[in-house]
């Protein structure tokens, strides 16, 4: 038996609101094919107590989340965003499921480029970092040099 495919585009559940994180964990947690129990056990947690995040019953700690977001292998920061680009769709028949979830390439492309435009900024500013310690350390000996010659 055929079921029509069902598509939810962006963050949004069948309502139309923004999808709330514990639902965005559930969905893709069944689109990786990983069940409760195992999404549980890497999480070192009762199945009972994951399922109640699943349902949104227990706030989350970002801690928890960010142990969420390993397994589900993705950055903490795509699952509490609200990425209007998200497409999830689901087909099912008598013989096979299939699941799709995407992101928007050109959104895919510009989070690399300013992740790695982070990553330089970073750099940078460890470096401007080490040469003002290294000025102030010139600095302090100048002015020890200068007593010195002072006092003689």
């Amino acid at each position: 038996m055929y079921k029509t495919p069902t598509t939810s585009i962006g963050n949004t559940n069948q309502q139309g609101s923004l999808m709330k994180v514990h639902e965005k964990i559930r969905k893709i947690r069944e689109l990786k094919n990983f069940s409760q129990e195992n999404m549980a056990e890497q999480l070192q947690m009762s199945v009972n107590g994951y399922a109640k995040i699943e349902r949104g019953e227990v706030g989350l700690q970002m801690d928890k989340l960010e142990k969420i977001a390993d397994v589900l292998g993705m950055d903490v920061v795509d699952l509490l965003s609200v990425d209007k680009s998200l497409v999830f769709l689901n087909m099912e028949n008598s013989t096979n499921s299939t699941n799709y979830y995407a992101a928007q390439e050109q959104y895919v492309i510009e989070i690399e480029k300013l992740k790695q435009q982070n990553s330089y900024i970073q750099a940078m500013l460890i470096e401007k970092e080490k040469l003002i310690a290294w000025q102030k350390q010139q600095l302090d000996a100048l002015t020890e040099l200068l007593k010195t010659v002072g006092k003689e």
